[in-house]
């Protein structure tokens, strides 16, 4: 039959349909060893044969598994039992390795529920096949700690996660798992160079300001410029309404309809009828003003 696998070493000799996935049966044609693996000796003999099935990247929009049958054999020394392998396979997830690679190219782009129902495997193979990816990855990248530090948070499966940003490069430079304290604080312990931090930004999230105060104590801390408008502009509103209460319907009415958005809005994008409105507030609401 035309070879569908293109496996180093493997050989399919027939294939089916087997509850919605595709079943293809193949045998293990690598040559005998020449010696026993353990203690080196020769010759060995033949041993029976192994039956293994190895996960592979999906045909026809189906999950493919390949069942190989592979001869062992024995060596008349020491009694160890040796199974050839293929340069194709991959053992430890008994997938083969351009199923591992298929996933490592998918796995930042969608879910591991999704990934795990196309090529067939358990969930937990998907994970670790990514956490090892994940790993490979970062022993590439050798991140020079900032002088400038952004520290603020991103909701990931609805938990907050701590996310920390080089300011003077605009790029990531990692991402927490949690924000709480304590996970900050083993975090700045281990990291390299920390000592370089010269200012970090943050919101008015406490755990903050507490964990750069012990563990970055040379560095100054400045409140994010948004938290400190989005703090002002609400207690300004909050005195408008407070103020509203007390009014006439007619003032309530145009305190409420005209004024607010010229009340907030920044001073860079304010109208000439904002200006206007700016100027009634000074003139009529001595506590706005």
């Amino acid at each position: 039959m035309y070879d569908l696998l293109q496996l180093e070493q493997i050989q399919p000799i027939g294939m089916r349909d087997d509850e919605g996935q595709i079943l293809i049966i193949a045998e293990n044609i690598a040559s005998p060893p020449e010696q026993c693996e353990k203690c080196g000796n020769s010759p060995l003999y033949r041993h029976g044969k192994r039956r293994s099935t190895y996960a592979d990247t999906p045909i026809y929009g189906k999950p493919v598994k390949v069942e190989i049958e592979t001869r062992r054999y024995r060596c008349k020394a020491c009694g160890t039992v040796v199974t050839p392998s293929s340069p194709s396979l991959d053992d430890k997830r008994v997938a083969t390795r351009r199923l591992v690679r298929y996933i490592q190219d998918r796995c930042f782009g969608t879910t591991f529920t999704w990934l795990a129902k196309e090529v067939g495997l358990a969930l937990n193979t998907v994970k670790g096949i990514t956490q090892d990816y994940a790993a490979h990855l970062e022993e590439q990248v050798d991140l020079e700690t900032p002088r400038l530090l952004g520290l603020d948070e991103l909701y990931i499966l609805g938990k907050p996660r701590a996310v920390l940003v080089n300011l003077e490069m605009h790029s990531m430079f990692d991402i927490l798992e949690s924000r709480t304290k304590a996970h900050l604080t083993d975090y700045f312990k281990g990291l390299k160079d920390k000592n370089r931090i010269e200012w970090v930004v943050i919101d008015m999230w406490k755990p903050y300001e507490l964990v750069i105060g012990t563990q970055l104590p040379n560095a100054r801390i400045v409140i994010d410029r948004f938290h400190v408008v989005k703090e002002a502009s609400k207690k300004l509103d909050g005195l408008r309404k407070h103020l509203q209460s007390k009014l006439s319907s007619q003032d309530r009415i145009n305190l409420k309809k005209h004024l607010r958005w010229s009340l907030l809005r920044n001073e860079h994008n304010r109208t000439e009828r904002d200006l206007e409105n700016i100027e009634y507030i000074r003139s009529n609401y001595s506590p706005l003003r």
